[in-house]
C-alpha cells in the first residue's frame, strides 16, 4: 500500500501510524487514573459511613447504659406508687432528720418523655415528678437536709434553690438574721419499664467520711456576711537589747474584723530559747529569750485569725544586741532650806527702858519677834545674829553673823544688807550707837 504513495505520504503515514499506541497509552493511563481516584473517594466514603455507624452503635450502647441506670435509680414505674413514695421520703427529711419547719410542700404537674418510631407510633419512655416546698431553719438544718438529699442513691436532683434571711419584727438594723427562710424545686425521674415497687432503705448512701470537715466548712461560713480579711501585725520589725540582760518586748497584732481572735508562731528563729508568752491581752503576745551576746538576730511572727476561712499574715523581725552602757547615777540637787533671814525685818529702832538703844526684829514666816541691844545676840536659821552698832541717823543696824558685819536698813530684811564687810577685830562689848 505505501509503494503507491510518494516519498512525503509515506513519511506523513509513518509519522500518523507512529502516534497511534502513544494516543492509545495516554487514554488507557487516563482511564486508569480516574478509576483510581474514583475508588479512592469511595473507599473514604465507605470508611466515614462505617465511623459513623460505629459513632451510632457507641452512642445508643451508652445511651442503653444510661437507660439502664435511670431505670434502676428512679422511682418505681406505678405512678401512684411513686408520687406516694417519694413524696413521704421527702417530707421525713424536710421535718425529722432535718428539722426543718415546712410550710409549704406540693407537687408540680409531672413532665413525660416519648419518642417517635419510624412506624408513627408515640412511645412513652419516662415520667419526670417534681415538688416545690418553701421551709424555715437555719443554716446547720438547711445542711442536714442537703446531706439527707445527696445520701438518696437516686436520679433526683435540686432544680431550684432559693435562700434568703427570714427576717423578723424587732430586729436591730445591722443584726444578722439566725433562720433563713428556703425555697426549692426537686425534680426525679421513673422509667416506664422499672419495676412497680421500690423500697427506698435500700437506695440510702453510706456517709462518706469527707462530709463531716465540709459540714464545719459550711456551718463555719457567715453567708451573709463580708469576707474574712487578713490580720496584720502592728509591732515594729526592729528591736534592740543590751547584752547580759534578758529579752522581752510586745507583738501586737490588729484585724480590721475587729471581732477575730488571734494565734500567733514564732518561725525561722535564730535564737536559741526564744519563746511567745500569753499576756492575757486580745491581740498583744509577749517575746522573751535569754540574755544574748552582742549580735544582729532574726525571726518570723506568723498571726492567725479565727474568721473563716482563716487568714495569716507574717512579719520578719530583726535584734540587734548591743553592748551594755554603764549609766551614771547623777543626784538631782537638793533645794536648798529656806531662809527665814527672807522674811525677817528690821521694824524699828527705839530707846529701852534701861536707856540703851535696840532694834525691834521681826521674823514674820514663824512669827517670832526680838529686841536685842548692842552685843546682844538672837539664833535664826542655824546662825547667831548679833547686834554691833545701832544707828539712829542712818536708821540702820549692823548685824554680826558667820563672821561678816552686815548693814541692815530699818524697813527691810535680814538678806537685803545695804553693806557688807569682813570682822578683823574684835568688837568692844560697850554701846556704840548714837543716843537718840
Amino acid at each position: 500500500m505505501l509503494k503507491n504513495l510518494t516519498q512525503r505520504e509515506r513519511v506523513l503515514a509513518l509519522a500518523v501510524m507512529s502516534l497511534v499506541p502513544v494516543m492509545l497509552l495516554f487514554w488507557a493511563l487516563s482511564s486508569f487514573s480516574n478509576r483510581f481516584f474514583a475508588n479512592k473517594a469511595t473507599m473514604a466514603n465507605v470508611q466515614n459511613q462505617i465511623g459513623e455507624q460505629e459513632d451510632l452503635q457507641l452512642a445508643a450502647s451508652l445511651a442503653q447504659q444510661r437507660r439502664y441506670y435511670y431505670r434502676d435509680h428512679g422511682l418505681p414505674a406505678d405512678d401512684d406508687m411513686a408520687r406516694i413514695q417519694y413524696e413521704a421520703w421527702l417530707n421525713r427529711l424536710l421535718r425529722e432528720e432535718a428539722g426543718l419547719r415546712v410550710d409549704s410542700l406540693s407537687p408540680e404537674t409531672p413532665g413525660r418523655g416519648s419518642y417517635v418510631q419510624p412506624s408513627g407510633v408515640v412511645t412513652e419512655v419516662y415520667r419526670q415528678y417534681a415538688w416545690k416546698f418553701t421551709a424555715i431553719g437555719n443554716l446547720e438544718k438547711l445542711t442536714r437536709f442537703l446531706r439527707g438529699f445527696r445520701q438518696l442513691d437516686m436520679v433526683h436532683r435540686i432544680s431550684s434553690l432559693n435562700i434568703r434571711p427570714q427576717t423578723v419584727s424587732g430586729m436591730a438594723k445591722n443584726e444578722v438574721p439566725s433562720e433563713l427562710r428556703i425555697d426549692a424545686v426537686v425534680q426525679v425521674v421513673s422509667m416506664v419499664d422499672a419495676e412497680l415497687q421500690r423500697d427506698f432503705a435500700d437506695a440510702i448512701l453510706p456517709e462518706s467520711p469527707e462530709v463531716a470537715a465540709m459540714t464545719n466548712s459550711i456551718l463555719n461560713r457567715n453567708i451573709f456576711g463580708p469576707a474574712n480579711n487578713p490580720p496584720s501585725i502592728t509591732s515594729s520589725g526592729s528591736k534592740s537589747a543590751e547584752d547580759g540582760e534578758p529579752v522581752s518586748f510586745d507583738i501586737t497584732a490588729s484585724d480590721p474584723d475587729g471581732d477575730d481572735a488571734f494565734t500567733f508562731e514564732l518561725l525561722e528563729s535564730t535564737i536559741e530559747g526564744a519563746k511567745l508568752v500569753e499576756t492575757g491581752t486580745p491581740g498583744k503576745m509577749m517575746f522573751e529569750a535569754p540574755p544574748l551576746p552582742v549580735e544582729k538576730y532574726t525571726f518570723k511572727v506568723r498571726v492567725t485569725d479565727t474568721g473563716f476561712p482563716p487568714k495569716s499574715a507574717e512579719k520578719s523581725f530583726s535584734l540587734t544586741v548591743r553592748e551594755k552602757r554603764e549609766e551614771k547615777i547623777v543626784e538631782a540637787p537638793k533645794p536648798p532650806p529656806f531662809q527665814h533671814a527672807q522674811t525677817t525685818w528690821v521694824t524699828a529702832i527705839v530707846r529701852g527702858v534701861d536707856g540703851r538703844q535696840v532694834c525691834w526684829v521681826e521674823v514674820k514666816s514663824i512669827n517670832q519677834k526680838h529686841r536685842p541691844a548692842v552685843g546682844e545676840s538672837f539664833e535664826l536659821d542655824s546662825r547667831t545674829w548679833t547686834v554691833r552698832d545701832i544707828s539712829k541717823p542712818d536708821n540702820t543696824v549692823t548685824f554680826e553673823v558667820d563672821n561678816k558685819l552686815l548693814t541692815v536698813s530699818v524697813g527691810k530684811t535680814l538678806d537685803q544688807p545695804v553693806a557688807s564687810a569682813a570682822v578683823t577685830i574684835d568688837t568692844p562689848e560697850t554701846e556704840t550707837g548714837v543716843t537718840a
